[in-house]
């Protein structure tokens, strides 16, 4: 994994940690701050990894899953840590760009991958720090009306937009590996280690 090179700064996106094991998401003033209230959860739930120092580490490690070679330094050479793109504006060409194969697959009423495929995919989406929810921007309007096409069934409130591939989760995850392989074809994306999407590719 890495680590934070700046750990006084706040990170973008703010000190935020997901909880693999209960899914809670956790927002702290500072890495102090979040640490503490990341221990107090582990504690009340009887999990592991319960101490400041472990705290503070996987706090690292997860937020270096969403941020560039700038703000994060790798362990060392066996470190499977890849950093997302050092541009992570999000623009309205990306956006459209990245929804297309989905886009189209999803309105032509093919059919889905099945229920459990899709849920396996969301499971993991749930716990990664790149997941994320879209707003104050005109991508939002586009990105509900791709979620909307999704059926009702098959759509999990908890899942937003990945921020490595701008693409909608509700769809991604519902979609069969040769659409998400032709979508993401040429756009040299850099998925953390634990996602299901580079798998698909193998």
């Amino acid at each position: 994994m890495a680590r934070m090179r700046f750990k006084n700064q706040v990170p973008p996106r703010g000190w935020k940690y997901i909880v693999q094991e209960s899914r809670l998401t956790i927002e702290g003033e500072s890495m102090e701050d979040l640490a503490a209230r990341v221990v107090q959860h582990r504690i009340y739930k009887k999990l592991p990894r319960a101490t400041l120092d472990e705290a503070k580490l996987d706090i690292e490690r997860q937020i270096c899953t969403r941020l560039t070679a700038r703000e994060c330094i790798s362990e060392g050479t066996d470190d499977e840590w890849k950093p997302i793109d050092d541009n992570p504006n999000i623009t309205m060409s990306a956006v459209i760009g990245a929804s297309k194969a989905a886009l189209e697959f999803v309105a032509s009423g093919a059919e889905l991958v099945p229920e459990a495929e899709r849920a396996r995919r969301a499971e993991i989406c749930l716990g990664c720090a790149a997941n994320s929810f879209i707003r104050g921007c005109r991508c939002s309007i586009f990105y509900k009306m791709i979620d909307r096409m999704v059926p009702a069934i098959r759509r999990d409130p908890g899942l937003g937009v990945c921020g490595v591939c701008a693409c909608s989760l509700q769809a991604k995850t519902n979609l069969p590996a040769n659409v998400i392989v032709a979508g993401d074809k040429g756009r040299n994306l850099e998925y953390p280690s634990f996602c299901w999407i580079p798998k698909l590719k193998e």
